[in-house]
């Protein structure tokens, strides 16, 4: 027999026999010949049941040189028993720098008992000790794990979360779901704090989800920055779309008689269109009235701002009275708005039928 053959069976007759007895002296004894050897026999080394005692031992062996290759191995062994025993091998090993990879594996792994293993795994850590590699497993292209880096994350959330939080405004509705009940959980004037650096992101979709955390939040001292976002005429239609959520989450809060005023009453041309396109956001039938009242103000701009408003809140009812304003010379200078306006009602009647 070859002297390589013969090694490698008192190397797998010792891994063994450790495993099954769980004699301590074997145990030390196989621990003491270093991590580097046993991480290449974990890598290298035919039989499953060989690797699997590997890791245990790598686990046991405390050495801070064991975890690139526990790591490696819960990752791509191709053994799901190998793999399970890696994690928890890594659980007993606790060097924080697993935690990224064991959120990774928790969130995405197709196999139970690995994905079952990771969460265990993160048991054992301190995450709020460690806060900082919970979060940098955000950087994931996988939705799922940015939404389990939210999930366990521990409390109270510190500074360091402040940045994954702001980028969650602009994430998928679970990742922001996520977010908005971690959000809650804070000091409100921490939250407001964190609500307006997105507010000021230079990406539309955070913006958009930032202003929807204002109407959430369901705050009357919110409304102003709702209102002035919502009548930016160079915002994104996404952040727009956001702040119409929002007045409505506080519609409570708005003196919707100062609004219906205004709308017909006021003198100002641009406060006229101001009080449209807040009631435009909050509808109702009192808004609806007054929306059809607009379409005979004496300013054209007033007139098809109203119309594409009465088009948004779909009122069906006045698509006749929108078609005969279109043909009216009259109406000229919003003549596209008006028609834009008709088009919409058409296909909202179409869809209704």
């Amino acid at each position: 027999m070859k002297r390589y053959d013969i090694n490698r069976f008192l190397v797998v007759l010792g891994l063994i026999l450790a495993g099954l007895t769980g004699c301590d002296s074997m145990v030390s004894s196989a621990i003491d010949s270093g991590p580097t050897y046993w991480s290449n026999v974990l890598k290298t080394e035919p039989s499953f049941k060989v690797r699997l005692q590997a890791a245990v031992l790598l686990g046991r062996s405390g050495h801070p040189d064991a975890l690139k290759a526990l790591i490696d191995c819960a990752k791509t062994d191709d053994d799901d028993s190998v793999r399970r025993a890696a994690i928890d091998a890594l659980a007993q090993l606790k060097r924080p720098r697993a935690i990224v990879e064991l959120v990774t594996l928790a969130a995405s792994d197709p196999v139970p008992m690995v994905a079952a293993g990771a969460n265990v795994a993160l048991t054992s850590f301190d995450l709020l000790a460690h806060q900082e590699f919970v979060l940098a497993a955000f950087d994931s292209d996988d939705v799922r794990v940015r939404s389990a880096v939210l999930k366990h994350l521990p409390l109270p959330l510190n500074d360091l979360a402040r940045a994954v939080i702001t980028k969650s405004f602009g994430d998928y509705p679970e990742v922001y779901e996520q977010a908005q009940t971690l959000l809650a959980t804070m000091p409100r004037i921490t939250r407001m704090e964190w609500i307006s650096e997105g507010l000021r992101s230079a990406k539309a979709p955070i913006r958009a989800g930032a202003v929807r955390a204002l109407g959430r939040d369901g705050h009357r001292e919110n409304l102003a920055v709702v209102i002035e976002v919502f009548e930016q005429e160079d915002e994104d239609l996404t952040v727009k779309d956001a702040a119409a959520y929002s007045l409505r989450e506080l519609k409570e809060h708005l003196v919707e008689g100062d609004f219906i005023r205004d709308a017909t009453e006021h003198s100002e041309t641009h406060m006229r269109m101001r009080a449209i396109r807040v009631l435009e956001a909050i509808g109702g039938r009192k808004a609806t009235r007054t929306l059809v009242l607009a379409l005979a103000d004496e300013k054209p701009p007033v007139r098809g701002r109203a119309a594409m408003a009465l088009a948004k809140l779909k009122v069906i009812a006045v698509l006749p009275k929108l078609e005969e304003m279109v043909r009216k010379p009259l109406n000229e200078p919003i003549k596209l708005h008006l028609t834009q306006a008709v088009q919409d009602l058409r296909a909202a009647m179409a869809t209704k039928q």
